[in-house]
């Protein structure tokens, strides 16, 4: 029986490893995608898996990871930057980088991918909730993530009838080292592996099944409910 591939973006750290691993624990022959070759590569040792260094924003970077994938069962597009600044104080270069890095991957990505994957392959879009309605001081970021939405839904009705599968993960705060210089107030955190499980038990689930959305975030009360992070790390 062939391994099948799993293509997932971000993957030198965070949300990403730990869906690369996830997925590397159902089988898939994993292929971590990242800008940084030296935090990637050893990344990858971890997992175990292979492991390739292209900007998602270029599409001669696309090229090479369609060479090293040509058929993916799934994609997980993870990569992606915060970067915040008051409206009154926001350059436009900050808008421009923020918008390419996590809408503009998206689309290269999918176009890219999509018609090269078979029925029952899935599509994963890491979003976050500052798509849903905004976080003051990042307005780039949550534009990024509300298009990244929109764009998704857009594809699945387009791909659905294929028989691919289109699924959006949009955590709250999720305690990575790229969240560590997002400065708000009283972050109760998920962790990188609950995201990640969604992911796997998306896959898991008979094709038949369609879940287009998961909305997780951590537990703000009770028993369950993490400490927020202290302010000399965020």
């Amino acid at each position: 029986m062939t391994t099948k591939t799993a293509i997932v973006t971000g993957g030198s750290g965070g949300i990403g490893l730990a869906c690369g691993r996830a997925l590397a624990e159902r089988g898939y022959d994993v292929l971590l995608v990242a800008r940084r070759a030296g935090p990637l590569e050893a990344a990858a040792r971890t997992v175990p898996a292979r492991w390739l260094a292209a900007d998602c924003t270029e599409e001669a970077d696309i090229e090479r990871i369609i060479a090293a994938a040509p058929s993916p069962a799934v994609l997980v597009h993870a990569a992606g930057v915060v970067e915040g600044a008051l409206l009154r104080d926001h350059p436009p270069g900050l808008f421009d980088r923020v918008i390419d890095a996590n809408l503009r991957s998206t689309y290269l990505l999918t176009k890219g991918l999509v018609a090269r994957m078979e029925p029952g392959s899935h599509l994963f879009f890491l979003s976050s909730t500052a798509g849903l309605k905004g976080v003051a001081g990042f307005a780039a970021y949550s534009a990024s993530k509300a298009g990244m939405n929109a764009f998704a839904h857009a594809v699945a009705a387009e791909v659905e009838p294929d028989g691919i599968g289109v699924h959006l993960i949009t955590p709250g705060p999720v305690r990575t080292e790229m969240l560590q210089t997002a400065p708000h107030d009283d972050l109760w955190q998920l962790e990188p592996e609950d995201v990640a499980s969604a992911v796997a038990w998306i896959d898991s689930l008979p094709a038949r099944v369609v879940v287009r959305e998961i909305i997780m975030r951590s537990a703000m009360k009770g028993p369950f409910a993490p400490q927020p992070l202290p302010a000399e790390g965020r």
